[in-house]
């Protein structure tokens, strides 16, 4: 089992750690291998993205947690992480919308001219924004 990162965020890998937090040795959510199976399947890295958070928020056991120090529960500390799971949820939506949002290519656009007498006068416009 191999967990990697390297916060230049010059692989998908990375990229993908990054956005889901997954980025401390020392508390490995995912491996190299499951991220990069993940990618491979969807093909997005945002689509990636949405597909951990959901498997992460799928585990229930290690983040839905509630507890109090102190007596009745009215105590001087208090955590509560069982709302965790909506927040993953709702940036898993985040980035599958991120995903159908943003185009699997760049498209850039070359204005094709000529002039009155046969030369060619295209330009370069550079990348098309939506």
């Amino acid at each position: 089992m191999a967990f990697t990162y390297n916060n230049s965020l010059s692989a998908d890998r990375d990229k993908i750690r990054f956005l889901i937090q997954d980025v401390d040795s020392s508390s490995v959510i995912f491996q190299d291998s499951e991220l990069d199976g993940v990618l491979n399947i969807e093909g997005n890295l945002f689509r990636a993205v949405a597909i951990a958070l959901r498997a992460i928020a799928m585990q229930p056991g290690k983040l839905a947690v509630a507890f109090s120090i102190g007596t009745r529960g009215e105590g001087l500390f208090s955590v509560d992480r069982r709302q965790l799971i909506p927040t993953l949820l709702k940036l898993a939506d985040h980035w599958e919308e991120r995903a159908i949002s943003t185009p699997d290519e760049a498209w850039d656009r070359l204005d094709f001219g000529v002039d009155d007498f046969g030369r060619d006068i295209s330009h370069y416009q550079g990348a098309i924004d939506d």
